[in-house]
Formats: C-alpha cells, structure tokens, sequence
C-alpha cells in the first residue's frame, strides 16, 4: 500500500478536475472557496501533517500555534532551512536574534518532527488478538460455559525418540540413568502445564458463573468479585488465582475482555478495587463514545480524553490510547468512513 504525504496536484489541477467532472460551482470564486475549505479539512486529519503541499509543509502543520516559539519555528523551516543545511548555526542564530543554545533548542524542536508523517502507516495492519479462552451460550443464553483455546498454553510434550532410547539402554547404565533422569523432567514440565490448563479453565468457569449477568448484558452488568471468595470456592490459593488469570483473555459477545477484569472489587472494599472499577467504567465510556460518534468525523483521542474529562474521568491521552487498544478500536482516520 503506498500512501501520500503531500497534495501533489495544484489548486489549478484540482480546479480542472472539477470541471471535467462537473462539480458545483466549478471554475466559479464559490468553488476556489470551497476547495479551500476542503483542503484545510484534510489537513485536520491524523497523522498531523497530512495533506501538505511540501516536506516543509508538512512539517509546519505540526507545530502548535500557541507555542511561544511559534513563530520562530516557522521562520526557521520557511526562511532558514539552506543555511541551516550548510551548518551555518551562528549566522542563523546572528539573524534571529538568539544566542547559539537557544537555536539549538528550537533545531531540537524541529527533530522531533516527521517530514513524512504517514509513513509509518504503510502496510499496517491491525494486530490480531486470539483469546486464550471462548465463553459460550449453552440453553439459549440462559447458562455459559468455557473453553480454552489452541495457544491458550504453550505445546509441549515428551520426545517419542528419547522414550525409545531409554527403552533401548541397558538397564543400570549411566546413560540410562541420565537420560530417566531427563525424560522424568520433561514428563513433569507436561504434567505442570496441563494442571495449569486445568486451574485456568476452573477460575475461568467459576468467575464467568458469578458474571453471568456481564455476558449477557455487557460491561454495565459486572458485579462484585474477588479473587480471594473464588480461591476459596475452588480451594486454591488467592496468590494462584491471580497468576491463573494474568495476562489471559476471553472470548464474550461483547469482545475479547482481559480474564481479570472479570474480578471486581466492591466500592469500599480498598484502593486497588476502586481503580479496576474506575478502569471497566472508562473503558466502557470509551466504548460508548466510539460506537456513538459520527463515522465521517470520528473522536480522536484528545476529543475523547476531552469528553471524558467533561464526565469527572480524569484520564491521559495515552492511557485513552491504550484502552482504545486493548478494546480493539482503530486510530480516528482508520475508523472514519467516506461518502
């Protein structure tokens, strides 16, 4: 996939499409108007920079004009760029006015620019997110069950050759009793990652019986869990609950969920229960803004955060980043649909 950077094409270009195609107002001061308007559009597009008629465009649409060294910075990549490239820092810094540590700040500044602001986006993907395990419908809704699914642990087993072998030496030898001693090993890795299948599958059928209510109706419909009241119905230790489910995922209707957002403490109950609520509750908020917002003009990540904060969410943009992520939510000019 190739994707541009620059509007290669000229306003008189653009203004001859228009009328070959018979547009509205074409060739007319109305039309000039409205390309204008079109044009200052695709520039408000993420990646910032986007739609620029030059490198050096591109990277003056990423500066911030509230920045006290707007305007500097823009006399730097407008007026300065040659000499600059010829290394002649004090006679920039002569003309400017400032002193040679204050243009190397602003030059700073400008490195942290990208001249090519989509180039990151060629050939991406989104990265595919395989559940470790699938909760499903049994009796028309009205009970769930779980399974694990192929990757959910690793696949190991015991080398059919070095079973051979040890059939193969006699009885007594050291070779035999090294390698016994190998194979016993390797038995017992087996051993320990199906009971760690077994564990998982266990927690994960009692919480989502305790979530039943979530499965059916979403996120808003989680209820009190901990981790401690589920270790003690399956006998098990909290501390083996919690490795069960640590960076496990589950397959719902209503999206692929981390295995441990499952366990919700009640409000009250201590400091690290408040967060995971906090946490389900703007996850959910992110959720929502996104399935509500207008496809041709999506939330970037700041109108989230904006709409968030508006809501009593104190949250950053890239913890919304980051939720946006884990829920499986493209970037702003991935979701926004044409026409």
């Amino acid at each position: 996939m190739c994707i541009r950077d620059s509007l290669t094409v000229s306003d008189e270009e653009l203004a001859e499409l228009s009328l070959d195609a018979g547009l509205p107002f074409a060739g007319a001061a109305a039309g000039r108007s409205l390309l204008a308007d079109a044009i200052a559009a695709l520039q408000q597009f993420e990646p910032t920079g986007i739609g620029a008629r030059s490198s050096v465009e591109a990277l003056l649409l990423q500066l911030d004009p509230a920045d006290s060294d707007y305007g500097l910075l823009c006399s730097l990549l407008e007026d300065f760029l040659y000499e600059l490239s010829r290394n002649q820092r004090p006679s920039v810094a002569s003309k400017l006015g400032l002193e040679l540590f204050e243009l190397d700040r602003l030059l700073g500044v400008l490195e942290g620019l990208d001249m090519r602001p989509t180039s990151g986006m060629a050939g991406e993907t989104a990265p595919v997110l395989t559940p470790d395990l699938i909760a499903l419908s049994e009796d028309g809704g009205a009970t769930f069950g779980v399974e694990l699914t192929r990757g959910a642990l690793p696949r190991v087993s015991v080398d059919p050759v070095a079973e051979e072998l040890l059939s193969a030496f006699e009885r007594g030898s050291d070779a035999r009793a090294y390698l016994a001693e190998k194979v016993e090993k390797a038995r017992w890795v087996l051993e320990a990652v199906e009971m760690r299948g077994v564990t998982l599958l266990r927690v994960a059928q009692a919480a989502l019986i305790h979530q039943a209510e979530f499965l059916r109706d979403g996120p808003t419909a989680l209820v009190p869990l901990s981790m401690k009241d589920v270790a003690a119905e399956l006998d098990l230790a909290t501390s083996t609950v919690s490795r069960a489910v640590a960076g496990k995922t589950v397959q719902t209707a209503w999206g692929i969920v981390p295995l441990r957002s499952l366990f919700q403490t009640a409000a009250g109950e201590g400091a690290e229960g408040q967060a995971a609520s906090a946490t389900e509750a703007v996850r959910g908020r992110v959720k929502a803004l996104v399935e509500g917002e207008n496809p041709s003009s999506p939330l970037s990540d700041e109108a989230l955060v904006e709409a968030l904060v508006a809501e009593g969410h104190k949250v950053a943009r890239r913890t919304v980043a980051k939720y946006r992520g884990e829920l499986g939510i493209p970037s702003s000019y991935r979701r926004k649909r044409h026409g």
